[in-house]
């Protein structure tokens, strides 16, 4: 049976090609900034008393932090609080640090509120944040808004971001606008932040909110993609196997693909596979021999990460030999997990084999495709 490859240029069209993806950021949370609280705190020592001016052992802000980071949010809370009381903005957000990780939201809540009153960015954000979990707080999208924006004015990147995201989707008493969302970004993406990068990135990729540049688009992308961002080292390798806004060149595709598949990228994977099935000649740049050993291994990879074409590539090899042991019921197995899917290339590929193969086998393959489901639920 001769195997037909699925489109990679179909499959990079529609099948990642859609808008940004959520999962990205999500809500950021609050905690989430702690480690970056911690390096940008100065190491000015602060002398703290209790009600009856007893002096208790100096700490500088950076251990105040650690403290927290230790999760002594009992210990930190006395400390902070006589200093939280008399202004201090900075403590007022690690004291309300010190509440949200000891799942104190009400008090948290309202020391984050204090310190964003005073123009805390930090503050500001994870205040926003809450409002908008419905943590310490019924949830309120109009006032998260209106403390996302106010972070965002103060040049928290984190909050630039989180801005931009809004305006893309459109929330609360936004309209989207992707005018907007291109501005944010790219405040958010000055400063270094990857994920900001990578947005604004897809914008000039897809000319939205901007007009439509793949030249810009590798830049961005490229920035992100060096700090170890793997969608973004995806996207670069989808630019370097198709020529846009760069030289066409197959061994550098192959790189980025290679860089985002380790870290478990299971698109990624299947495309540096899909590199190693077909290889690449002279015209197309460097040479990428064939190597059907390494294209088996990625493919394997994204089909275990439950991607349907990983998994139908991989039942393909299955059925003709290539890079395994020919087996079909290995073969009928992978094909089955990707029809589950709703992958047509696969429901068509389990007709053919289902000719060649007995009912038993057909029984033994849906078995060991039932076992895997349960494996992959317990595992997730």
């Amino acid at each position: 049976m001769k195997k037909t490859p699925f489109s990679f240029q179909f499959w990079y069209r529609f099948g990642l090609a859609g808008g940004l993806c959520l999962f990205l950021l999500g809500g950021a949370s609050a905690q989430s900034l702690v480690e970056e609280v911690k390096k940008d705190l100065t190491t000015e020592p602060v002398e703290v008393k209790t009600s009856t001016q007893t002096t208790l052992p100096t700490l500088s802000k950076e251990e105040f932090s650690a403290l927290i980071l230790d999760g002594n949010y009992e210990k930190a809370v006395p400390l902070l609080s006589p200093l939280a009381e008399a202004g201090d903005a900075e403590i007022q957000f690690l004291l309300a640090l010190a509440y949200d990780k000891g799942q104190n939201y009400k008090e948290a809540i309202r020391w984050y509120r204090k310190a964003a009153e005073q123009g805390h960015a930090d503050a500001q954000f994870s205040l926003a944040y809450m409002l908008e979990a419905g943590e310490g707080h019924e949830k309120d999208g109009v006032k998260a808004l209106h403390w996302y924006q106010k972070a965002a004015e103060n040049g928290l990147a984190e909050a630039q971001l989180k801005l931009g995201m809004i305006y893309e989707e459109g929330q609360w008493s936004l309209e989207p606008n992707l005018k907007e969302a291109f501005r944010w970004y790219e405040k958010a993406a000055l400063q270094g932040l990857p994920l900001a990068q990578y947005a604004l990135a897809f914008l000039y990729q897809e000319g939205q909110g901007t007009r439509q540049s793949d030249v810009d688009a590798a830049k961005w992308y490229k920035k992100a993609a060096h700090k170890g961002l793997a969608v973004a080292q995806l996207r670069m390798g989808m630019l370097y196997a198709l020529g846009e806004g760069v030289e066409k060149n197959i061994l550098s595709a192959a790189k980025w693909y290679e860089l985002a598949a380790k870290q478990g990228l299971s698109e990624a994977q299947l495309l540096l596979g899909l590199l190693y099935e077909e290889g690449s000649t002279e015209d197309e740049g460097r040479t990428l021999p064939i190597d059907y050993d390494k294209a088996a291994l990625w493919y394997q990879k994204a089909a275990e990460q439950g991607n349907d074409y990983g998994q139908l590539a991989l039942g393909t090899f299955y059925v003709t030999g290539q890079g395994v042991d020919q087996d079909l019921v290995q073969a009928y197995m992978w094909l089955n997990l990707s029809a589950s899917r709703g992958n047509s290339e696969a429901i068509d590929w389990l007709d053919i084999v289902a000719k060649e193969m007995v009912p038993a086998q057909i029984a033994e393959a849906k078995r060991r495709a039932t076992q895997w489901v349960s494996k992959s639920n317990e595992t997730h």
